[in-house]
């Protein structure tokens, strides 16, 4: 199902999203003001005014930090041409970057006019916001992009982020595996009772709800990218059979599998 959206949002107090989370469309995350830091996957980067962030279709990610105004672009592959998908493609790989003072200026006063019409007009139709992305992606692509390099996380007594993403990377290199508190407790050199501690304070979510969003995200992105049978995903995914990945995945996301890639 095709999905746009402008959306701006501003806070005042520090925020963080409650848990990790990913979606079946791109997100570009365009940072106006403020300082942000953004969990993906197993990888940190701290953005601040005038970043931008673009996180792909089934990828684990969470922001978190200090007061902020954002404006945030939603759009679903397929309403993509073959070059727009490749240059988000390459984005992603990147995760971060900003733009030259003037390019940066003239992007973010291009969003912010976008997200303030689609807020006085909530009826503003799909070919509109179509429109109001291509020009933005054309702006992008025809911009010099400048990385913005991955945070150095140093572990000290109270900030355990670096243990934790090696954590992540772990989980998300061994989706397939049986992967218990046991063997990452062993693995990590700490009790499973610190782990699951330390893993909740940093992530917001325990080390069990963090395996299974993984593990959905990729069956999603299996189901919609490739024509692989429910038992060869099931097995990719960490699924003991076809049947138990049927249940669990209708569980979570309210259909099955099958009519999941159906849909998409």
């Amino acid at each position: 199902m095709s999905f746009i959206e402008i959306e701006y949002r501003e806070k005042h107090k520090p925020f963080a999203m409650t848990a990790l989370q990913s979606h079946d469309y791109y997100e570009i995350y365009c940072l106006a003001e403020g300082d942000r830091q953004v969990f993906f996957e197993s990888r940190m980067f701290t953005l601040t005014g005038g970043s931008i962030c673009v996180i792909p279709p089934f990828r684990m990610h969470k922001m978190e930090g200090g007061p902020y105004r954002r404006i945030n672009l939603y759009i679903s592959p397929d309403l993509l041409d073959s070059s727009e998908g490749d240059f988000l493609s390459e984005c992603s790989d990147m995760v971060a970057f900003s733009l030259t003072e003037e390019r940066g200026k003239l992007f973010f006063s291009l969003i912010e006019a976008a997200a303030e019409e689609c807020a006085a007009d909530g009826h503003k139709g799909k070919k509109y916001l179509v429109g109001i992305m291509k020009t933005l992606l054309f702006l992008l692509r025809t911009s010099s992009l400048v990385p913005i390099p991955e945070a150095t996380v140093v572990r000290t007594e109270k900030n355990d982020k670096s243990q934790v993403l090696q954590i992540i990377d772990y989980i998300n290199g061994h989706l397939e595996q049986s992967i218990s508190l046991d063997l990452l407790s062993e693995k990590f050199f700490v009790s499973k009772n610190t782990l699951c501690k330390r893993f909740r304070r940093e992530m917001k979510c325990s080390v069990a709800e963090y395996i299974s969003g993984a593990r959905l995200s990729l069956a999603k992105n299996l189901l919609v990218t490739t024509a692989l049978p429910m038992d060869k995903i099931a097995e990719n995914c960490g699924y003991s059979s076809a049947n138990y990945f049927s249940l669990i995945f209708k569980k979570n996301v309210g259909i099955s599998p099958l009519n999941y890639r159906k849909k998409k």
